[in-house]
Parts: structure tokens; sequence; C-alpha cells
């Protein structure tokens, strides 16, 4: 993804993108090495905050410490917030801006095909793409 698409991402888009992440994660029944050796940076990136600025602010100290469980502790909380498909596509419908559309969608496809994107999986992308009117399969 280019520098000038990172952005931070608000608390409520921050949440769905947690829920969406958990989602596809569980499509397929499994959770394989791959996908969390993709999640580990996306939830000490774009889920968590980074004194001095949010962790995914281009210009935030790269050198700041982050606490990491603030991401998987949010992981959680969508788990109980956005606790079925219906609750999770209201928190997708949600995020309106269109530059954290692109991020969310392009890291959950970086996510998914971290091994090999699974027949369960492609209907979450696919759904994503149709709703936020995503044009690229990748989105970034």
């Amino acid at each position: 993804m280019s520098e000038s698409k990172k952005i931070a991402l608000e608390a409520h888009e921050k949440l769905a993108l947690a829920g969406l992440i958990r989602f596809l994660v569980q499509a397929d029944g499994r959770y394989s090495p791959e996908e969390f050796s993709a999640l580990t940076p996306i939830v000490e990136g774009l889920l968590c905050s980074k004194p001095g600025g949010a962790a995914d602010d281009p210009y935030r100290d790269d050198g700041a410490e982050v606490d990491a469980k603030e991401g998987w502790d949010l992981l959680d909380r969508a788990a109980e917030e956005l606790d079925d498909q219906e609750a999770m596509e209201a928190a997708a419908r949600a995020v309106v801006r269109p530059a954290a559309r692109e991020l969310i969608y392009a890291t959950l496809f970086e996510l998914a095909a971290a091994d090999t994107i699974t027949a369960e999986e492609w209907p979450v992308l696919e759904w994503l793409q149709k709703e936020w009117e995503i044009t690229s399969p990748a989105a970034g």
C-alpha cells in the first residue's frame, strides 16, 4: 500500500475492521500460521495507538512503542459487540470515508491472501467490494 493511502482510522472504523477480521478469519473454520503472521502487524499497526499519533499515521515516530494488548482487546470487543453477520455488516456500512474503506478492504484482502483465499473467504471480500463500491480486487 502506498504511503499516500495511509490514514488514521476512527474508533468505529477500527471496530469495524476488527469485526471484519474476525469474520474473515473464521469464515473457513481455520486460523493458519500465515494468517497469524499477517494479522500481528495489522493488530499492532491499524488497531493500536502509538504515542504521538495514530498507529497508521504516516508521520508518527516509527520507533514509538505500541501496546499490542490494545489491538487484541479490540478484536475481543468486536467478538462481543459484532457477534453475528448482521452486526458486522451494520458496522461495515457505518464506515463511510472512501479512504478508510479502501484501507480496510486492502488490509482484509492481504490478510486473506496470506495463505490462500478460500471459497469461504471470497464472499466476505465480494460483499465488501459490492457494498463499498470498491473497483479494484485488492483496492490498493
